[in-house]
């Protein structure tokens, strides 16, 4: 069986220690199997962290446990996914910060790590024309020292070492009009007029498959712009992705 408890208790140091340097840096953390999907409901820790507590007690619930990293704002975190390393080369030449910023090998790839500050960035399967995903709002990431088919994903450029997102890429993904979901595309719809107004037509709009993050995501933000408390927005964002409708 793969995962992390089949190595020694030196392993589970580890395991421990990088947990606790991500909750450093402010990562919205999930538990993951080895096929790469989360052993829980994940969708509301794109809105709020994981308390410690519950971190840590996952790590002793779940085998095999993986640590997945929710990407996007909650995390200031966007990762850029290279499967195809033969990309790399005219990716590198596009954005310079491939080679100095935090990297992790991964079990086709390469993982490329930016934080966020005042940036939102979308997720989406298609950069500069190119097979090469972005994950941002809406997605997450395995990270070391998880195992997936018998590979253990590694820091070689450490956390320590991570850039600002380059302007580059936050153009291309600004100008991406489109997001490639499962293999079919999806127009992402846009919410027009004032905050109030943005914020009923996103309760009164049944989100389909593909747009859903977005709006809920768009909406959390409306909440706050508002002057709604965190938790007020999380609890709306929460009932409008639940199966009971805001009524």
């Amino acid at each position: 069986m793969s995962g992390l408890f089949t190595g020694s208790g030196n392993i589970l140091k580890h395991i421990r220690r990088l947990i606790e340097q991500y909750i450093k840096y402010g990562y919205s953390l999930i538990p993951i199997d080895e096929e790469k999907k989360p052993h829980i409901y994940w969708k509301k820790y794109q809105y709020r962290k994981a308390p410690r507590s519950d971190i840590f007690n996952w790590l002793n619930e779940f085998r095999p446990y993986n640590i997945g990293i929710v990407t996007g704002n909650i995390s200031r975190l966007a990762v850029v996914d290279v499967d195809d390393i033969s990309l790399l080369p005219g990716l590198e030449k596009r954005m310079p910060e491939l080679t100095q910023t935090t990297r992790v090998r991964t079990n086709r790839g390469y993982h490329y790590y930016f934080s966020l500050k005042n940036t939102t960035v979308k997720s989406t399967s298609a950069l500069f024309g190119e097979r090469l995903e972005l994950k941002g709002n809406g997605n997450y990431i395995v990270a070391p020292p998880s195992v997936i088919n018998n590979h253990r994903y590694t820091y070689e450029v450490p956390l320590d070492n991570i850039l600002p997102i380059p302007e580059t890429l936050i153009q291309n993904n600004k100008n991406s009009e489109i997001i490639p979901y499962k293999n079919i595309i999806y127009k992402i719809p846009n919410y027009h007029g004032h905050k109030m107004d943005c914020i009923r037509q996103i309760l009164k709009r049944n989100l389909i498959e593909g747009e859903r993050d977005n709006g809920l995501f768009v909406l959390y933000n409306l909440l706050i712009q508002n002057k709604n408390s965190t938790e007020y927005a999380r609890k709306i964002v929460e009932r409008k992705n639940s199966p009971w409708p805001i009524r």
